[in-house]
C-alpha cells in the first residue's frame, strides 16, 4: 500500500513539474498604434517604442507586474498585473478609457484573447522584429524600469549621465586619470556596441518607407552617424539605396564606424558592378595602409552642393501647412478606423481627432471626405482639415467630393478667408 502511494506521489510530481515547465507568451498592442515601452517585473523588454510587443519563453503559471510607458509623454503610464497559464499565448489590448469622467490621456489594459500554443502554434502573425524573448536583466544601456545609462571617459575626466525616459536628465563629472588604448582594426573594430537586431530592423524599415532616393540617403546617413553597425547591417543599408553613388558613399563612410571591419567584404554584395567593388576595396586598403588603425574621428560625409528635399507630393512647390504627411500605412489604418464607425457623427469626430494630431495631403483629405454620407459632414471636415494639410496649394481638388455647387462655393469662401 505504501509503495503504491509513493508511486502515485511520484507520478503526480512528474506531471506537475512537466506542466509548470511549459512556457507561455504574452502580446500587448494598441489598436490605434500608439507606441510604447513594455516593462515586465521592473525590466524594460523592448529597446524601441512599438505599437505591439510579443514576449516569448515566459515562465508559467505566474502573475507578472506590467507597466506600459507610452512614447508620447502626454499619455499616462499604466500599471497592472496579468497572469499566464502554461502552454498558452495571451493577448491584451491597450486602449483609451470610454468612461465619461476619464481623462483623454487615460488608457486601460483589456484581455483580447488566448490560444493554446500546442494546438495552434502559428495562430499569430507578428513580424520577427516584434518578437522578444523574455529577459530578466536590463537591456544594454537600459537600467531597470527604463533608466538609460551612458559613460564617456577621456584622459582627464569621466562623464556619467542618467536619462529617465519621460523624466529629467542628470549628469556628473569626475576628474580621473586613465590610460589611452588605440584600437586596431583587426582587434574588434572602431566601436564596441553594435545596434541590436530589433532596433536595426526598425531603423531599416524607416529607410525603406521613403519613396525617394534623397529620403533614403538622408535617413541612412543619420543611422550610420549615430550608431555602431556590423558589416551585415551596413550591407542592408547600402542595399536599400536607390542610387549607386549613394551606395558607395554610405559604404565608405560606414567603414570607419563598423564593429567588424575584418568582415567588410559582406558589403561588396550591395555593389552592382565590379568597378564599384574595386573602388571600395581600394578605399579599405588605403585605410589599412595608413597605419592599421582607424582615424580618431570618422570622416564627415560631403555636404551636398544643393539642399536635398524629400518630395512627399511629387512636383508640388506651393505653400505648406505641415511638415510631413502621414505614411501610406498609417493613413490606411486611420481610414479604416474612421470607416468602421457606425454613425455619421462618430465618423466625423473620429476623422477630426486623427487629423488634429497628424499631417495629411489633399488627396488624403479627399479620400476621407468620400467616407461620409452627408454633404454637410464632408463640408465640415474639409474646412477643419485645411489647417493640417501638407500641400495647401492643391486644396482646390477637394471640391470634387461635393454634389452641390453651394457646398463648393462655401468651401471656396472659407479658404479665401484663411
Amino acid at each position: 500500500m505504501q509503495r503504491k502511494l509513493l508511486c502515485l506521489i511520484a507520478a503526480f510530481f512528474i506531471v506537475f513539474v512537466s506542466f509548470a515547465q511549459k512556457k507561455a507568451n504574452m502580446i500587448f498592442f494598441t489598436p490605434n498604434e500608439e507606441k510604447f515601452y513594455l516593462i515586465v517585473n521592473g525590466i524594460q523588454q523592448n529597446a524601441e517604442p512599438m505599437s505591439n510587443v510579443k514576449i516569448t519563453d515566459m515562465s508559467s503559471p505566474m502573475v507578472y507586474n506590467v507597466k506600459v510607458r507610452f512614447d508620447d509623454s502626454k499619455l499616462a503610464v499604466i500599471n497592472d498585473k496579468v497572469s499566464l497559464e502554461p502552454g498558452t499565448e495571451k493577448s491584451w489590448s491597450i486602449q483609451a478609457k470610454k468612461k465619461k469622467n476619464a481623462g483623454e490621456n487615460e488608457f486601460v489594459i483589456k484581455t483580447a484573447g488566448e490560444i493554446d500554443l500546442d494546438e495552434t502554434p502559428s495562430a499569430t502573425n507578428f513580424a520577427p522584429e516584434q518578437v522578444i524573448v523574455y529577459h530578466t536583466t536590463p537591456l544594454p544601456n537600459i537600467n531597470a524600469d527604463g533608466v538609460s545609462i551612458s559613460m564617456n571617459v577621456n584622459e582627464q575626466s569621466a562623464n556619467v549621465s542618467f536619462n529617465v525616459q519621460g523624466g529629467t536628465t542628470t549628469s556628473t563629472s569626475t576628474s580621473v586619470q586613465t590610460s589611452t588604448t588605440t584600437t586596431n582594426m583587426h582587434g574588434g573594430g572602431y566601436c564596441r556596441n553594435p545596434m541590436d537586431a530589433i532596433s536595426f530592423r526598425q531603423q531599416l524599415e524607416r529607410v525603406r518607407s521613403q519613396g525617394t532616393a534623397a529620403g533614403r540617403k538622408i535617413i541612412a546617413e543619420k543611422i550610420a552617424q549615430t550608431n555602431c553597425l556590423t558589416s551585415s547591417q551596413v550591407y542592408e543599408l547600402c542595399d536599400a539605396m536607390y542610387m549607386n553613388a549613394d551606395k558607395m558613399a554610405l559604404a565608405k563612410y560606414s567603414y570607419t564606424r563598423s564593429f567588424d571591419p575584418q568582415n567588410y567584404e559582406e558589403v561588396f554584395k550591395a555593389l552592382p558592378t565590379n568597378s564599384m567593388v574595386q573602388e571600395l576595396n581600394n578605399y579599405i586598403e588605403s585605410i589599412r595602409n595608413s597605419g592599421g588603425n582607424f582615424p580618431p574621428v570618422p570622416p564627415t560625409p560631403p555636404t551636398p552642393a544643393t539642399p536635398v528635399v524629400i518630395e512627399y507630393v511629387p512636383g508640388y512647390n506651393g505653400p505648406y501647412g505641415c511638415p510631413q504627411p502621414m505614411s501610406r500605412a498609417n493613413f490606411a489604418s486611420a481610414k479604416s478606423t474612421i470607416d468602421d464607425a457606425d454613425f455619421e457623427n462618430t465618423k466625423l469626430s473620429t476623422a477630426k481627432t486623427i487629423v488634429e494630431s497628424n499631417c495629411v495631403t489633399t488627396d488624403q483629405v479627399v479620400e476621407i471626405c468620400k467616407l461620409f454620407d452627408f454633404e454637410n459632414s464632408k463640408l465640415e471636415f474639409a474646412k477643419f482639415a485645411y489647417a493640417k494639410t501638407y500641400d495647401k496649394g492643391n486644396y482646390f481638388k477637394v471640391a470634387k467630393v461635393f454634389d452641390f455647387d453651394a457646398s463648393k462655393q462655401e468651401l471656396n469662401k472659407y479658404l479665401k478667408g484663411k
